[in-house]
C-alpha cells in the first residue's frame, strides 16, 4: 500500500491551446514491458484539443514537429499506427462529451514517462512544454524523444530527452549541441552502419535490435541494458521500414474503419 504522501494525481487530459496531452497508463504493452519496471509508466500522446474531424495529414501537421521526416507532409510514413492514435482520440472525445476528466493516480516517488507515443513536445506551446518538462524531471526513468532538437526553445530538454535523428549528419549536429541521439536507420548499408556507430558512439537498441518487438523478453523500462534515457547511450534502431513492419505485425487490430474513430 502506498502511503498518502506518495500518491500523485494528474488529469488524464490536460489542454494547452490547440493541443491536449493524453496520459495512458501502460500496463500491458509488450514492447515497453512496464510491469518489469515496478512502477507506473505514464505514456503521453499529443492530440488536438478540438474534436472536429482532421485529415491525417492535417492531424500530423498539428501535433508533430515540422522537422520530422516521417510525416505525410514530408513524404514520410510514421511507424506509429493510426489505430493507437485514434483510439486515444476517441477516449478523449468521449470524456469531453460527457464532461468528465478522470485522474491518473501513481506513486510520485517512483514512476516512468514515455514522451511521446505520438506527437512531439516541440509542437506544444510554452505551458505545454513545461508540463512535460516537469513530468520528465520528476520521473525515475524516462523514454523521451523530439525531432525539434535544433530549436533554441527546446535545448532545455537536452538532459531529459533524446534527439530523434534520421541521418549521420543530423546525429553529429545534435550531439554537438549536447544531445544524446536516437537514430532510425533508413536504408543504410551494413558497412556504413558499423562506421557510424563507432564515430557516433552508438549502441544498438536491444529491444528492437532485429526489428522484432519483444526481442529476447527485454522491454524498454526496468530491464533494458541500454535505456533511451538521454543520459548514458546514443542508440540506433533497426531500419525504419523494418520498424514499421514490426509495429504493423504487432498491432493486429489495424483495420480500414480506424479512420471512423475520429
Amino acid at each position: 500500500m502506498i502511503s498518502a504522501d506518495r500518491i500523485g494525481a494528474i488529469p488524464k487530459y490536460s489542454s494547452f491551446g490547440d493541443h491536449t496531452i493524453a496520459i495512458i497508463e501502460d500496463a500491458s504493452n509488450r514492447k515497453l514491458q512496464a510491469w518489469t519496471f515496478g512502477g507506473k509508466v505514464l505514456t503521453l500522446y499529443i492530440i488536438p484539443t478540438s474534436t472536429e474531424h482532421f485529415d491525417f495529414t492535417d492531424y500530423e501537421d498539428l501535433v508533430c514537429a515540422k522537422e520530422c521526416p516521417h510525416t505525410k507532409r514530408n513524404l514520410g510514413d510514421c511507424y506509429v499506427t493510426a489505430h493507437s492514435v485514434f483510439s486515444v482520440r476517441r477516449g478523449y472525445r468521449n470524456a469531453k462529451n460527457s464532461g468528465k476528466n478522470p485522474k491518473v493516480f501513481f506513486d510520485n516517488s517512483h514512476f516512468g514517462v514515455r514522451a511521446t507515443a505520438h506527437g512531439d513536445i516541440a509542437a506544444l506551446n510554452f505551458e505545454g512544454r513545461m508540463f512535460v518538462y516537469n513530468l520528465l524531471a520528476q520521473a525515475t526513468q524516462t523514454r523521451a524523444y523530439t525531432s525539434g532538437w535544433a530549436r533554441p526553445d527546446m535545448q532545455m530538454f537536452s538532459t531529459l530527452c533524446m534527439a530523434s535523428v534520421n541521418s549521420i549528419p543530423d546525429a553529429e549536429r545534435a550531439q554537438a549541441l549536447g544531445w544524446k541521439t536516437y537514430r532510425a536507420r533508413i536504408g543504410a548499408g551494413q558497412t556504413t552502419i558499423i562506421s557510424a556507430q563507432r564515430h557516433l558512439k552508438e549502441t544498438n537498441c536491444v529491444v528492437l535490435g532485429n526489428g522484432h518487438i519483444f526481442e529476447d523478453g527485454r522491454g524498454c523500462f526496468g530491464k533494458c541494458p541500454t535505456p533511451c534515457n538521454a543520459k548514458d547511450y546514443n542508440v540506433v534502431s533497426p531500419d525504419h521500414a523494418k520498424l514499421k513492419l514490426a509495429q504493423k505485425k504487432f498491432d493486429s487490430k489495424i483495420i480500414a474503419s480506424t479512420l471512423d474513430l475520429i
